[in-house]
């Protein structure tokens, strides 16, 4: 219902049953205008974090489900 209300133009019966038209035809109501992008708020990105030290893997160890395993070094 959330998405009828914001979107008009979307046909129910088309949203739950993917038959009928979409966009729906009866319901040809003007939308209001978009805003200009100068007015929309855009979030700032976090910084990136810093590289301290460059890690490198030193052994990788796999577990099977028999209780065995395999270890693989550098």
């Amino acid at each position: 219902m959330k998405v009828i209300k914001a979107f008009p133009e979307v046909n129910l019966y088309w949203l739950l049953n993917g038959k009928g038209s979409f966009p729906s035809n009866t319901n040809k109501q003007e939308s209001e205008p978009l805003p200009a992008p100068d007015s929309i708020i855009t979030k700032k990105k976090p910084p990136k974090p810093t590289v301290i030290a460059e890690k490198k893997i030193e052994k990788v160890i796999v577990f099977y489900t028999d209780g065995s395993f395999k270890s693989y070094h550098e």
